[in-house]
């Protein structure tokens, strides 16, 4: 088209190519392709496995089906297919690392999980939050106004939330202490 200065070639179904003032794009069908919106984005395939791509505000890379790498902006991911997914932002973080690992947080909160280790973080108005559990054997935890301890979660335990104080035994709760109103 001579009006918009493109040229486009197609030999069916191995080769094409097309150049404008906007773009190029050249491929080898199924080996090689790439594509470039000038000033823009570049995307570069090889094999129908490999892709990379950058653009103004980031880049990925990817070897399907079993790696993903990239960035965009404040935001980044790195998956290694299926055994480590991380998905990372400027408020919060998801990173998997299958079985062994699970930790997702934001600003305000952290869950984590190692084997059997639990631990759970919040961040609240009044002060930290927070708790660990070793499944099934033990869990202790700290708020603002107390803390508390379990052994086989309530066969023996302890609870103090501002003044009301509880022991457990054989999971029955006994009050010991209550707070005056």
């Amino acid at each position: 088209d001579p009006d918009t200065k493109t040229r486009e070639t197609l030999l069916f179904p191995f080769y094409y190519s097309k150049d404008s003032p906007r773009e190029s794009t050249f491929a080898l069908f199924p080996f090689y392709a790439k594509k470039e919106r000038y000033a823009l984005s570049r995307t570069t395939w090889v094999t129908p496995f490999y892709q990379h791509t950058t653009d103004l505000t980031g880049w990925s890379t990817n070897i399907h089906p079993l790696l993903y790498l990239g960035r965009n902006g404040k935001q980044s991911h790195t998956v290694l297919a299926p055994f480590f997914w991380d998905f990372a932002g400027s408020e919060s973080r998801a990173t998997v690392a299958f079985p062994i690992f699970w930790r997702f947080s934001d600003q305000k909160s952290t869950n984590q999980l190692v084997g059997n280790v639990y631990y759970q973080e919040h961040k609240r108005a009044s002060g930290l939050d927070w708790q660990i559990h070793i499944f099934p054997l033990f869990s202790y935890g700290e708020t603002p106004r107390g803390h508390f301890w379990n052994v086989l979660y309530g066969f023996a335990g302890y609870t103090r939330e501002g003044q009301n104080t509880t022991m457990r035994t054989l999971w029955i709760p006994i009050p010991l202490s209550h707070e005056r109103t």
